[in-house]
């Protein structure tokens, strides 16, 4: 036998034999799920929905999925899809029907609908971490939008919100447009590979320590950032030593930025770490530690080179440091001049030095070397984007472009949040709809023993069987399906065996009695276009490699799957 030409699936579980498209029983079931969602999408969103329910349930009824009970329970759900319409909206938006039309927008589509997600999950995801109950839902979408294109996660955004939530003692008590303020000026350092886990607590005693304002905090970090970039230095080992020493450095008061960004190029530039410098210049805090460590150098280097006053008056570490090594140089003594004893009493009368490498970093190095990175003006919001731009494979970059413009032309659509304070009345309105509800869900079950057909094994209908009064009753739930089951492999073994019955037939050149009564039960079983399939699949008593997909199909048109 030939090929059948107009035979074939059509995709997924729906086929063509004889001619005709068969549908499963699960094929009914999943429209009418959809149908139902559809009616509630559009409930929810305040469009007339009674035109679509009464076609769902004239089609529901076709199907023998409804009847006059169901349809009208059916009809009667747009109240109560209506009730909860922030739920179905929020729910569509987020990964239904509305993301997907989002999705299917030329060129803009996969950006907005993965945005609109985004802006749904760092809200619940800050939520879940902080207790707020939404309460910040507004600025958190901002963020999202804000900061699109920067090429940081949703995650990665929420953490850093978190951050400032836990971190930053004053973002609860700022104005929804300053915690904004505060959370794009994280994100945009994470965007920089400065991690909010460093930038926070040193934002913290930016604000408390220095008394600076959310722009003077932006200004700064990013300052940190631009000398760290121009100084060759790595971004983010600046940030975290900048978030251990800025405490320390408040000392310094409006110069604590720049004596550690001069401290940070001058462990650059001579190797000797920040750690050091300040313990060896930390005895000239007093007068009393000056003149003791002011006496015994001079004495070693033999004279007057140092003056106890001088260093005292000199609170910058780093010119402390040069006055060190310039008496150094006025008493003509370098670490390659000094003997075996010379360099061991030295390296023991500085405090912090620890071996003569250190001692020959402190007497030799340049400490101007990068004097020109200190106070580099902060990168602008376009150099911030070009930065993050650099970083990224060329995949995400045309991604992160079109996120870009969209957010500078202001398309990027926007959710409402779900706050404590809107739940409250959702909630209120499920409780007042609550026996709708428990109506749609007996009517469900009801249509699902219905499609089931012949293999439903209940005595009454499913839906009355499970809501026996008591709620969902899974026992009697689980024993229908069981027994249900146990008539649907009897149905496929039936099937099978009729099946093979009439291949064994064919094959042996026996189209006799056996053949002819099989066919007449899978034309029974499976309807007569079926069987007239497998007949004229059979006629030449041979299997062709392409006669199986008959048979194959003719099982599934049993509503036998056999991955289950």
């Amino acid at each position: 036998m030939a090929p059948p030409s107009g035979g074939g699936t059509g995709g997924g579980d729906r086929f063509l034999l004889g001619g005709t498209s068969i549908p499963t029983g699960q094929d009914l079931v999943d429209a009418m799920a959809k149908l139902t969602k559809m009616t509630a999408v559009m409930a929810a969103y305040d469009v007339q929905a009674t035109k679509t329910a009464d076609a769902a349930s004239k089609l529901g009824k076709a199907l023998g999925l409804m009847n006059e009970g169901t349809a009208k329970a059916f009809k009667g759900s747009i109240d109560f899809f209506e009730s909860i319409g922030v739920a179905v909206r929020a729910s569509e938006q987020y990964d239904g029907v509305i993301n997907k039309f989002l999705g299917s927008i030329p060129l803009v589509g996969t950006a907005f609908s993965g945005l609109v997600k985004d802006q749904y999950d760092v809200a619940a995801s800050f939520s879940k971490s902080t207790g707020t109950g939404g309460r910040y839902g507004d600025t958190l979408h901002s963020l999202i939008t804000s900061t699109a294109g920067l090429g940081v996660s949703s995650e990665k955004a929420g953490a850093a919100a978190v951050s400032l939530f836990t971190g930053f003692t004053d973002f609860t008590m700022q104005t929804e447009k300053g915690r904004g303020e505060l959370a794009k000026t994280v994100v945009e350092l994470e965007a920089l590979g400065m991690a909010s886990e460093s930038t926070v607590p040193s934002m913290q005693v930016l604000n408390k320590a220095f008394g600076m304002s959310n722009d003077q905090i932006r200004e700064t970090m990013l300052g940190i950032e631009a000398f760290a970039d121009k100084a060759g230095l790595n971004v983010k080992d600046v940030t975290k030593r900048f978030q251990e020493q800025i405490p320390i450095f408040a000392v310094y008061g409006d110069n604590a930025v720049s004596t550690f960004q001069r401290l940070e190029a001058a462990t650059k530039s001579t190797g000797l770490a920040m750690k050091t410098m300040l313990q060896t210049v930390d005895s000239f805090d007093t007068f009393e530690g000056a003149t003791k460590s002011v006496g015994s150098l001079n004495q070693m280097l033999g004279g007057p080179y140092l003056n106890a006053i001088e260093m005292v008056q000199e609170t910058d570490p780093v010119e402390r440091i040069k006055m060190l090594k310039q008496a150094f140089e006025d008493a003509g003594m370098s670490v390659q001049d000094m003997g075996y004893y010379q360099k061991k009493a030295f390296v023991d009368m500085l405090p912090g030095i620890g071996n003569v490498t250190e001692l020959t970093e402190l007497l030799e190095g340049d400490f101007d070397a990068l004097a020109d990175t200190i106070g580099e003006v902060p990168k602008t919001a376009q150099e911030i984007q070009a930065e993050a731009f650099a970083q990224m494979t060329p995949r995400e970059l045309f991604d992160e472009a079109i996120k870009t413009a969209a957010r500078l032309e202001g398309l990027i659509p926007r959710v409402e949040a779900l706050t404590a304070g809107s739940m409250e009345q959702f909630t209120d309105t499920l409780h007042e709809n609550s026996g709708v509800f428990g109506g749609l869900v007996k009517d469900s079950l009801t249509a699902m023993g219905t499609v089931m057909g012949d293999e439903y094994a209940g005595k009454k209908p499913l839906g009355d069987l499970v809501m026996d009064g008591d709620g969902f009753n899974i026992e009697q739930f689980g024993k229908v399906m069981v027994t249900s089951m146990d008539a649907k492999v009897a149905g496929l073994m039936d099937t099978m065996a009729d099946l093979v019955t009439a291949i064994n037939e064919a094959q042996a050149g026996m189209q006799n009695r056996k053949f002819n009564e099989a066919i007449a039960r899978l034309e029974t079983r499976l309807g007569k276009p079926i069987a007239k399939d497998i007949a004229d699949a059979l006629a030449d008593g041979i299997v062709q490699v392409w006669d199986w997909p008959a048979m194959w199909r003719a099982a599934k048109a049993a509503g036998i799957d056999f991955a289950d």
